[in-house]
């Protein structure tokens, strides 16, 4: 009975066909349930829809309906009428164009909002993407002068680890009875959290991190035998921040040592390793410390479609943190030199371009004026009119929701393809570059939007999101505390677990990022990355005090990231 019906495999035959089943809807199925599929109340009140194919709708038909009379719909009629039901209204494609157009509005999560604010302040500094080198910068001078003239001995160091005397001196220029010790360079932090730093020396020392002025840790008057000094700090993940640390050795001391160590989210103090330290110069970079509630998660990963009272106090209360920060640095990021006639000129224009990188588009003459103009034009001190439109500008919808255009900016669709590709790729606002090009409407053509995605991928904020979006997928915050039975595995402690997230971070890093990146290796991969720890419990033979290095499995116990052991370790009982 079913033999004539089609398979279609064109939108326009399934339309011709539907077409065609309209008038028998209407003829022998309207009356129960409504003219497009609504239902009818006192007849059978629910909407015609579902997740049958046609054919299998149309088999439904021919055997039950109409109600009390299905001889009087089959073969061709049946599968006619099924075609209409299908197309109009059943199918979840019918569904979505039935359903009536709106505008809805997504505004930044909390990782966009901090990434957004670091790049806009530091789109004013200069900048530097991190480079393959790691390790720190390290110098011996011949004594507390630190200049060349004093220069002793100059490397770079994987990491700092230092202890010795005057019989193990590290080179014979290193004059012992005084000296000082230097590394110098940039940190990676790699998720977003609080960061306890550790400096350890049985000398006087002092540690700076993102921040020339003051320094994190100050020991350069050593007191009584401490040998260890500590301090929390936030860190935006995915960043470099400049650091720079200080070893002085007096006369009487017989010992040199130092090292630099750090307790990152979710993990055991160790060592900062080589992979997270570059001994290039950074700028430093704006963090916003301001507490913000979760971002919605429901669906797998972060989204921003609420906005509760708490995240708007939370944008208030960061913006207030922003504007202060900015201030405080106004001279440098504004360049505002020594001649006091042009301060108010050169503040106008700052707040201009803040403004412009802000809303990830140029301003009308009406919000130019509204935002801008009005500040200058009402307070005396151009500080204090620069201070209201930083607040005005981070507390804006222009900034905190996304897609927000000008309709009388002709070229509103290049500068949304810039937002959306910072976006896609950085969790940020666009670059320089990319509102440059957008200007020159040059973010049209395929061959144009792809140049531009390809240099992006080569900054390490791609990197960064891409990480990111694993530790989303993989549910890393299920994981955060690994316990196991000490009965069963003494071995298994915090550093234990510890390594194993970093043998994850570092599988899955090789596997996106290689030269001979494929994304099938996710789920056949047989290998791990192990070091000295982890290879001593799963019977692999390298030293015990081995770094990280990826080593090959029997492809019958190892099959890609869902049996990696950290995972494993998180989802067993």
């Amino acid at each position: 009975m079913l033999s004539c019906i089609a398979i279609f495999t064109s939108p326009f035959e399934l339309y011709a066909q539907s077409k065609q089943g309209e008038q028998i809807y209407l003829q022998k199925c309207a009356k129960c349930h409504g003219k497009h599929g609504e239902g009818v109340e006192t007849v059978y009140p629910e909407s015609l829809i579902g997740d049958l194919s046609i054919k299998e709708l149309a088999k439904y038909i021919e055997e039950t309906m109409p109600e009390e009379k299905p001889e009087t719909c089959v073969g061709k009629e049946a599968a006619t009428v099924a075609a209409h039901i299908h197309y109009q209204f059943y199918s979840i494609t019918a569904q979505a164009r039935n359903k009536p157009a709106h505008v809805a509005f997504s505004r930044l999560t909390n990782r966009q909002y901090r990434n957004s604010i670091a790049d806009l302040v530091g789109s004013f500094r200069w900048d530097r993407n991190i480079s393959e080198k790691r390790g720190l910068k390290a110098r011996y001078y011949k004594n507390r002068g630190l200049n060349k003239k004093n220069i002793l001995l100059e490397k770079v160091e994987s990491v700092v680890n230092v202890s010795f005397d005057d019989k193990s001196k590290p080179d014979e220029k290193i004059e012992f009875e005084k000296f000082t010790s230097t590394w110098r360079g940039g940190l990676l932090a790699p998720e977003t959290g609080f960061y306890d730093l550790a400096m350890v020396t049985d000398n006087a020392g002092q540690l700076w991190l993102n921040d020339a002025d003051d320094p994190l840790i100050n020991a350069r008057v050593k007191s009584g035998d401490q040998k260890e000094y500590r301090k929390t700090i936030f860190l935006t993940g995915g960043r470099v921040y400049p650091i720079y640390m200080e070893i002085y050795k007096s006369k009487t001391e017989e010992k040199v040592t130092a090292q630099l160590k750090w307790k990152p989210p979710h993990q055991s103090e160790q060592l900062i390793p080589s992979r997270n330290l570059s001994p290039e110069d950074y700028p430093a970079v704006l963090i916003v410390e301001t507490p913000f509630p979760p971002d919605d998660k429901s669906v797998g990963y972060e989204r921003g479609v609420s906005v509760s009272k708490e995240w708007n106090d939370a944008t208030t209360y960061a913006a207030i943190e922003v504007a202060d920060k900015v201030i405080q640095q106004i001279d440098a990021l504004a360049k505002l030199g020594k001649d006091p006639k042009k301060k108010t000129e050169i503040l106008h224009n700052f707040c201009e371009t803040f403004a412009t990188r802000a809303f990830r588009r140029p301003l009308s003459k009406q919000l130019k004026a509204a935002i801008i103009d009005r500040q200058f034009e009402r307070v005396k001190d151009p500080l204090v009119a620069t201070r209201r439109v930083i607040l005005l500008v981070l507390k804006s919808p222009r900034f905190l929701f996304l897609g927000i255009s000008d309709p009388s900016n002709p070229q509103q669709q290049q500068y949304r393809v810039a937002e959306w590709m910072a976006l896609c790729l950085w969790d940020s606002i666009p670059d320089k570059k990319l509102l440059a090009l957008a200007a020159q409407g040059k973010l049209k053509t395929e061959s144009q939007i792809k140049t531009q995605a390809q240099r992006m991928v080569k900054n390490y904020r791609t990197r960064s999101k891409v990480r990111a979006f694993f530790h989303q997928w993989l549910q890393y915050d299920h994981f955060n505390d690994l316990t196991k039975s000490k009965e069963l595995y003494s071995e298994f402690d915090e550093h234990f677990a510890s390594d194993l997230r970093t043998s994850l971070d570092l599988l899955i890093e090789d596997i996106v990022w290689s030269k001979k990146s494929d994304f099938r290796e996710l789920l056949s991969t047989n290998s791990i990355y192990l070091n000295g720890r982890l290879a001593m419990f799963y019977g692999v033979d390298l030293p015990a005090d081995a770094p990280f290095q990826r080593v090959e499995f029997d492809p019958k116990h190892r099959a890609g990231l869902i049996s990696h052991p950290f995972l494993m370790a998180g989802m067993a009982y």
